[in-house]
């Protein structure tokens, strides 16, 4: 499970083995054996002998802001022996075939997007509907320019459209009109926003493992302080985002009491958090057909950030 500690003033030690999370309001014993994650979003202490505990259970210790983007982590040293990987991840960045990687990032995404669609798809157009998304999927496909901007373009109105479809069957007290980001404009973005920050962590933590320098993106900007590799990799899974959220705005299990409303956002409180988190965490737990097996999906996140870094090796051979 993830354990968020988010109460200013708590406190992470050690009793007899054992996790103790203390705050004003309670205590809080924790196995190291039923935890894959603590998430700080507080000002609080933590003992070394709890680092210690983390790091010989290959837990995760992150540290997000109020966005749930991490700003930083401590992780086992055994992570940074991937010296060769990364070398060769810079030359295939330097050659034309990190626009091949670029759009095949983005043709798994489009993909999913399509595939999670047409399965809640209710309009009678549904047919015209995916004649145009396949006119988008062509462009995508056979888009050889080598310029990164035209592939994001195409990508762009793929998502468009994408969310326009979900949009439309989306209906009820809930509906939204389109995509909006920091900050939200409705409950539908609030919870999807909160949803992608942690997946991010996930997919970060999963490239760390894999050994890959997350600096080095092949889609999106190298820019100073921004993990692209990132951001390139969670391109391929946020349709586990997107369709978990969907389903439960779907069956009703979201309240108007998870959220706070200013005049032109909307955010998720406290009791909003965590029952996403909770939520989120068994779905990610759960299983899906994968390769012909049925794999958690954390599982599978993990296996392509592996996967990743084999196929990086692989293409080096052509140099």
């Amino acid at each position: 499970m993830e354990v968020c500690i988010e109460t200013d003033g708590s406190s992470l030690k050690v009793k007899n083995g054992i996790f103790l999370i203390e705050s004003k309001e309670k205590k809080v014993e924790v196995s190291p054996i039923n935890v894959r994650s603590f998430v700080v979003k507080a000002n609080i202490s933590i003992t070394t002998s709890a680092i210690s505990l983390i790091l010989n259970n290959n837990i995760e210790l992150v540290f997000i802001d109020n966005y749930e983007k991490p700003y930083g982590r401590i992780i086992n040293t055994e992570f940074s022996k991937s010296g060769y990987l990364r070398q060769t991840q810079y030359k295939v960045f330097n050659s034309s075939l990190s626009f091949d990687i670029a759009k095949a990032i983005l043709m798994k995404k489009s993909l999913k997007q399509k595939e999670h669609a047409f399965s809640i798809i209710k309009t009678s157009d549904s047919s015209e509907k995916e004649k145009i998304f396949d006119i988008f999927l062509d462009q995508l496909k056979n888009c050889n320019s080598g310029q990164i901007d035209e592939l994001m373009g195409i990508e762009g109105n793929i998502t468009k459209f994408y969310y326009s479809i979900l949009s439309e069957n989306l209906l009820g007290r809930f509906a939204f009109e389109k995509r909006s980001f920091m900050p939200a404009k409705d409950e539908f973005n609030a919870s999807l926003n909160y949803l992608y920050g942690v997946l991010y962590r996930k997919v970060e933590r999963s490239l760390l493992n894999a050994g890959l320098d997350l600096n080095t993106g092949f889609l999106h900007s190298n820019k100073k302080k921004s993990l692209s590799l990132v951001f390139d990799f969670i391109e391929i899974f946020r349709h586990f985002a997107m369709s978990f959220n969907y389903s439960l705005f779907q069956s009703k299990k979201i309240r108007k009491s998870f959220f706070e409303y200013d005049k032109a956002s909307v955010s998720l409180n406290k009791d909003g958090r965590n029952f996403l988190i909770g939520e989120f965490s068994d779905y990610l737990e759960n299983t899906e057909l994968y390769n012909n097996h049925h794999t958690k999906r954390i599982e599978i996140i993990k296996n392509e950030a592996f996967k990743f870094g084999d196929m990086i090796l692989e293409l080096s051979k052509n140099f």
